[in-house]
């Protein structure tokens, strides 16, 4: 991080000496030729002659800076990619297992994360144990590790101390890219991916069939908003779904997800751009399904029916309970509860 940043400092430095040495050159040059020709050591053809040749001279230097700097950010992105290419397996293939079809039951003993060990951990001692088909919400402060901890639960990344399994399996004898094949991500901003409607929905399972399209989208509350289209689910979108608003990505995007009938499903903060209504029918498809639903979520009147909500503080779990018991308890939650009621964010509790 030191090194790229002197080098975005040295880039800048010589940047700024090449707009200076371009400005002042001419300026320079034109009062020394001023100078020779009242002296009369130069005629006025020769001064002109001689700032437009530096003027000629001073275009190509700046465009060879230019050209300089340009040569090294792609050698920054070369190093980078070197490092990727070079990277080490995520796993050795050959000494872990495919997972059976998942159920979505899940156990977190003692586990533990951060992201570089010169740096405080993200989580600490996290213990919990989730049945399969539960809706599991995860709440707590910025910063407290509710997302580090949705990537642990769905496999993203691997905890660095402890263990994780999926129906009774450690995860580190499963192959984590099939383990993953059975989950479904929703986040907050979206993506759209450059293709037809269609082609964003059946992303994983390019010949998934139309029928098990449109069932996804119907649970996703997207269908009709897809057929009103010109071209219906072939409908060309381009990358970032410009043509959708921030709401209809989200759904596009949950529908994708649960067009592959996942066992578990993260929601990160993934109806925030809905309104009440759409975000209702939306809730209602969910309750619906029989996977497992890891729901993390801003606006904590969307997780009220949860079977089990985990309230985590500066990466530990303080509480956990249905959202009736955690009221009763007058704790961390209810604090929680209380200061969106104030703000207006959500109604009475």
């Amino acid at each position: 991080m030191n090194i790229s940043n002197q080098r975005n400092y040295l880039q800048a430095i010589v940047g700024i000496a090449f707009e200076i040495l371009q400005f002042l050159s001419p300026l320079l040059l034109l009062w020394i030729g001023a100078t020779q020709v009242i002296n009369g050591t130069m005629s006025v053809g020769s001064m002109l002659a001689l700032s437009t040749l530096a003027v000629s001279f001073l275009v190509p230097l700046s465009s060879l800076a230019s050209s300089g700097q340009k040569l090294q950010i792609a050698h920054a992105h070369f190093d980078r990619l070197a490092d990727v290419l070079g990277s080490d397996p995520e796993q050795d293939l050959q000494q872990v297992q495919l997972p059976p079809r998942l159920r979505g039951s899940l156990e977190l003993r003692q586990v533990s994360f951060q992201y570089d060990p010169n740096t405080p951990p993200i989580l600490n001692d996290i213990a919990v144990r989730i049945r399969p088909g539960q809706k599991v919400a995860l709440v707590g402060k910025t910063g407290s590790g509710k997302s580090t901890l949705g990537k642990l639960l769905i496999g993203l990344i691997t905890p660095t101390r402890g263990e994780i399994l999926y129906d009774g399996i450690p995860l580190q004898k499963l192959n984590y890219q099939e383990v993953r094949r059975q989950f479904g991500v929703v986040l907050q901003e979206a993506f759209i991916f450059s293709g037809s409607v269609r082609e964003n929905i059946a992303f994983n399972n390019p010949d998934m069939d139309m029928k098990q399209i449109m069932r996804a989208a119907q649970a996703a509350a997207i269908h009709e908003d897809i057929e009103k289209m010109p071209m219906g689910y072939e409908t060309l979108l381009s990358e970032g779904g410009s043509v959708f608003s921030g709401g209809q990505r989200q759904r596009l995007a949950l529908a994708r997800a649960l067009a592959n009938h996942p066992a578990l499903i993260l929601l990160d903060e993934a109806t925030s751009a809905l309104d009440v209504t759409t975000e209702r029918a939306v809730e209602q498809s969910l309750n619906n399904l029989s996977c497992t639903q890891i729901v993390i979520a801003h606006r904590l009147s969307t997780i009220r029916n949860a079977d089990l909500i985990l309230v985590l503080d500066q990466g530990r779990i303080v509480e956990q309970g249905t959202h009736k018991r955690l009221l009763q308890r007058r704790g961390f939650y209810a604090r929680l509860i209380e200061i969106q009621v104030e703000n207006g964010e959500i109604g009475v509790a």
